[in-house]
């Protein structure tokens, strides 16, 4: 669903949701479910409302399992919002800082007493009303994300279902335009699978058993309105700076293959919102293919124009278009367009050639990090922006949205990511649907050829990618997560090159899906997250220990002379802090095992590294010994992301040269799609506690929280009120900004 009205105004919102005071200070039985958003007309024939906000929410359980009784105590959640949140420990319903929106006001009654968030099913409600001006349009609610199937009713009448992970419901022939109605929702929260592998690389892969992270409404939900007859389905909007050329696929309903139309492209720059170009053309609909969105029955391929002189879409001029494609059959005795359907798009190409990247015919070089979006911050319309400005001024352009399995129980605010990065001028490598769980399955069984695999991933990759594509920001797709590596991959003399040595196997599953999706989205290139020479990237997670700095320092003398693929290092340890410690049996065994830290430094800085380890470590080594038994057998309680040890002088001092030296050397040897190192390379402290009160604002996409913590909201890891940054991070802005001098 194309979101152009809403781009004009989120600046605004954005800025009125953070001078206004603090929702939670109000009691909680003041709460009521705020209101629906307002109307914004997309175009002359589509219109929407966005229904977020908090809606009354009621246990399925006890006397409320079959249907809410009438004098049932509701309480309110968050929508979107979950429920049930568990995973990676953050997201907590409670609490100043709480990670997702959840339940929060609950009530009394035998079904309060039997809520847990364990809870597999919840009644939502709320009232909603159709615009008097909507009759004779399609009435359809939009669920972008839910956990995991929904029945729903209107005013006590049945309206259909939606499972996930989401998608439209016409309510056509329950809607009463002009008149409020009761929406009430049972949302039924199942887990499919039985067991999920956790993928941290080549040899280190396990299996654990299935859970289901969020239960219910976890994505927008939008009522809108479209034409009932003739109208567009979709619309992506390919750009190419090397033919200036504006392309289009467009895909229709009610339009049967052979009927001729009159296709409209009016493209408004979003800076000034002036109209810009206006492009007509004569097309003769053909039959659906295999890409064509459910419920298409005809398309347009490949509708092209010259367009010389459009604005480019840039890292320092992140400049959009808005395009409304009107289709007016050839037979209409009317001059108004049967639809008239909007996207927001920006004129950009992105390739690569050989080992080289290139942005608008301009060779560049990337300078990438991971965004926390999946796994730290929580990705809101307040945060991105300042996570993405805070990137920006640490010289990154280019940040990789961790490919976490987009499953029944997700997490999913790649929108707002996406939307973000647009605006503000930074590259993003996004993930879609990965294959991870659709290649193996239980007890890493292959199951790629079954009907688990191939043929229910295609449609789930088609529908989940059709949401992002228009996305200028975004020019890589991420298809799998540490799948694809293989135990030469980081072997200075395979590194970076399509072929592999003998004794290693190929993976034709990825093979496989890179077809597929250059068959879907050409304009993007392929992005396998450690997927070795797979796609068009070669990442790989890159860990050399304590490798001797001068090989460190030569390890792409033979990728310049014989290299092939672009690198980018998807983790580079910097070393890594589990480096320092004397456990080597994997990552696990590796942070519980005994510290040597100040012994390891001393290959380096000699006997002055015993007097940089500093007393905080020192008393650590001491404190986090746990005596031995019949459990732990003598270890140390784990060091991953200890301050002790990653804020230690010595530990400091060994970053300082190493990512100095390193980055110096690699960038000079020519890597073009540069290396995010791991745990942002021990870079920064964050020290900022407080929180930054909010006010929802109706209209708003994407999660909302009452309160964010401040460091969510810095714009520079020198702020002082939020970060503190360490003598990593001061090498890494000497060496890793656009140039080294």
């Amino acid at each position: 669903m194309p979101f152009p009205s809403r781009l004009l105004s989120i600046t605004a919102l954005l800025t009125a949701a953070l001078l206004a005071p603090k929702i939670d200070a109000q009691t909680k039985e003041a709460y009521t479910a705020t209101p629906a958003g307002p109307v914004v007309n997309l175009s002359a024939t589509r219109a929407e409302i966005v229904l977020n906000g908090l809606w009354r929410w009621l246990p399925a359980a006890g006397p409320s399992e079959t249907a809410p009784a009438a004098n049932a105590e509701w309480g309110l959640i968050w929508v979107p919002g979950a429920w049930g949140n568990q995973k990676w420990g953050h997201y907590s319903n409670s609490g100043p800082d709480s990670g997702l929106p959840g339940v929060q006001k609950t009530g009394k009654g035998a079904e309060w007493s039997l809520w847990a968030e364990s809870l597999r099913r919840g009644w939502y409600e709320r009232e909603i009303t159709v615009p008097a001006d909507w009759a004779g349009r399609a009435i359809l609610l939009n669920f972008d994300r839910i956990a995991t199937d929904a029945e729903l009713w209107l005013d006590d009448a049945p309206a259909g279902r939606v499972s996930w992970p989401g998608g439209d419901l016409d309510i056509t022939a329950q809607a009463k335009p002009g008149r409020a109605q009761r929406l009430r929702i049972l949302v039924s929260a199942v887990q499919t699978a039985k067991e999920a592998i956790n993928y941290m690389g080549v040899g280190q892969n396990t299996a654990t058993k299935a859970t289901l992270d969020l239960r219910g409404l976890s994505g927008d939900v939008v009522l809108s309105a479209r034409p009932a007859t003739a109208r567009v389905t979709d619309v992506f909007v390919k750009t190419s700076v090397r033919q200036n050329r504006l392309a289009l696929d467009a895909e229709f309903a009610g339009v049967s293959p052979g009927d001729k139309l009159s296709l409209t492209a009016v493209v408004t720059s979003l800076a000034d919102d002036t109209q810009s170009r206006t492009f007509t053309a004569a097309a003769v609909a053909a039959a659906p293919d295999a890409q064509a969105a459910p419920g298409s029955t005809a398309v347009v391929r490949d509708l092209g124009w010259r367009w010389a002189d459009a604005r480019r879409w840039d890292l320092d001029d992140p400049h959009l278009y808005r395009l409304e494609l009107r289709i007016t059959p050839d037979s209409a005795k009317s001059t108004a367009p049967a639809d008239a359907f909007p996207v927001t798009f920006g004129f950009r190409e992105f390739w690569n050639e050989g080992r080289d990247f290139f942005l608008n015919g301009t060779p560049i070089r990337l300078r990438p990090t991971l965004f926390g979006g999946y796994v730290g911050a929580m990705p809101t319309l307040a945060t991105v922006p300042a996570e993405l400005a805070r990137w920006k001024n640490h010289g990154r352009n280019l940040v990789e949205v961790w490919p976490e399995p987009k499953d029944r129980g997700a997490r999913v605010q790649d929108r707002i990511i996406a939307e973000g990065a647009d605006r503000a001028g930074m590259l993003v490598v996004l993930p879609t649907v990965r294959i991870n769980e659709y290649a193996n399955g239980p007890g890493y069984r292959n199951i790629w050829e079954t009907p688990e695999g191939r043929s229910a991933w295609i449609p789930k990759f088609h529908a989940d990618w059709r949401r992002l594509r228009n996305h200028p920001s975004i020019i890589m797709i991420g298809l799998s997560g540490n799948f694809g590596g293989h135990s030469h991959d980081q072997n200075p003399l395979w590194i970076g090159r399509r072929a592999i040595p003998a004794n290693q196997k190929s993976s034709p599953v990825q093979a496989e899906t890179d077809t597929i999706v250059a068959a879907f989205d050409p304009t993007r290139l392929r992005f396998h997250h450690q997927g070795g020479m797979y796609g068009d990237v070669f990442t790989v997670n890159h860990y050399l220990n304590l490798i001797p700095l001068q090989e460190r320092e030569e390890w792409f003398s033979e990728w310049a002379r014989t290299g092939d693929m672009p690198y980018l290092g998807v983790e580079v340890g910097t070393p890594f802090n589990a480096t320092m410690l004397r456990g080597r049996d994997g990552f696990g065994p590796s942070i519980i095992s005994e510290p040597f830290l100040a012994e390891f430094a001393a290959i380096y800085f000699g006997a002055e590294a015993y007097s940089l380890q500093g007393d905080y470590y020192a008393r650590a080594i001491r404190s986090r010994f746990q005596k031995p038994d019949a459990v732990t057998n003598g270890r140390w309680a784990s060091w991953q992301g200890s301050g002790e040890l990653n804020t230690s002088p010595a530990f400091q001092s060994l970053q300082d040269l190493f990512i100095t030296r390193t980055w110096r050397a690699w960038r000079t040897e020519g890597i073009s799609g540069g290396m995010i190192p791991w745990d942002d390379g021990y870079a920064f402290e964050k020290r900022g506690t407080g929180s930054v009160t909010t006010e929802w604002q109706p209209g708003l996409r994407g999660w909302f929280l009452p309160s964010v913590n401040q460091g969510s909201l810095s714009t520079s890891f020198r702020d002082p009120a939020s970060y503190s940054l360490r003598p990593a991070g001061e090498a890494f802005e000497r060496v890793n900004g656009p140039t080294l001098a």
